[in-house]
């Protein structure tokens, strides 16, 4: 079977699609923004929805099939000659007071690099999809990856219902009132996967200390949310020395380090 080769990726490509991404990421940013270039944009809020449909006319415009899955999340499709799928984005929604690139800079990156092959080549071998992943961060509700999980059928029916935010509201009712069913939730479930590519700006130093450009992840951090009780004697605070103090935190300092 022949393959095309892609020619060289030209300085004026590159700056061209600089120039997309850096204006689009400023629109998005408008959608929660916040103190000191903060944004904060939690999932089925107004300010995701905003998001979301700016995204999906976004992809629209640069010739891709959009649709969206029953948890809202979007997906902007290049079809290929074969029906297994590379995928490549990152999430939407942010943690309260967040970073403007955390997540969306994924999504533009993808968008901008499917859009530019769809313009350039058209049909791939293999389809191309841009993921707009509709949460990731549990910082409304403690769903732990909800887009994802939807795509790999992780969720179970009850947390519609289980899942409340600090207002008592459930992710069923926030689903519906973005116009979504959790009803169908079963239905985001996908099979048709070969490869998933996630871009994402680096959370920490060392990109800019080497002067690199961009680097492969080769492990993830894991977190674990412990409750520790201290247990201490209380004691005079002018009074009673320290050597015979039996104190809480002083107590527990080791393990804090």
């Amino acid at each position: 079977m022949a393959r095309a080769l892609l020619p060289r990726f030209g300085t004026s490509d590159r700056l061209q699609l600089e120039r997309e991404a850096g204006r689009l990421i400023e629109r998005l940013r408008r959608h929660g923004a916040g103190q000191n270039g903060s944004v904060t944009r939690l999932v089925y809020t107004p300010e995701w929805r905003l998001a979301m449909a700016e995204i999906e006319e976004w992809l629209i415009e640069g010739g891709l099939d959009v649709r969206v899955d029953p948890v809202g999340s979007r997906f902007g499709r290049l079809a290929g000659e074969t029906s297994g799928v590379v995928m490549s984005g990152s999430h939407v929604d942010s943690v309260k007071q967040g970073g403007a690139y955390d997540g969306i800079l994924g999504v533009v990156m993808a968008g901008c690099a499917i859009r530019w092959l769809a313009s350039s080549f058209g049909r791939p071998q293999r389809t191309l999809e841009v993921f707009a992943n509709c949460e990731e961060e549990s910082s409304r509700f403690a769903c732990n990856f909800w887009g994802s999980r939807a795509i790999a059928g992780r969720i179970e029916a009850s947390e519609t219902d289980r899942l409340v935010d600090a207002d008592g509201t459930t992710i069923g009712e926030a689903m519906r009132s973005c116009g979504l069913d959790p009803e169908r939730i079963a239905d985001a479930r996908r099979n048709d996967l070969d490869a998933y590519v996630e871009p994402h700006i680096e959370q920490g130093p060392h990109l800019a200390e080497t002067g690199e450009v961009i680097g492969v992840v080769e492990s993830v951090v894991g977190v674990r949310v412990l409750g520790v009780t201290l247990l201490g004697v209380t004691g005079h605070a002018g009074t009673m020395p320290m050597a015979n103090r039996n104190d809480a935190l002083a107590g527990g300092r080791a393990d804090c380090l």
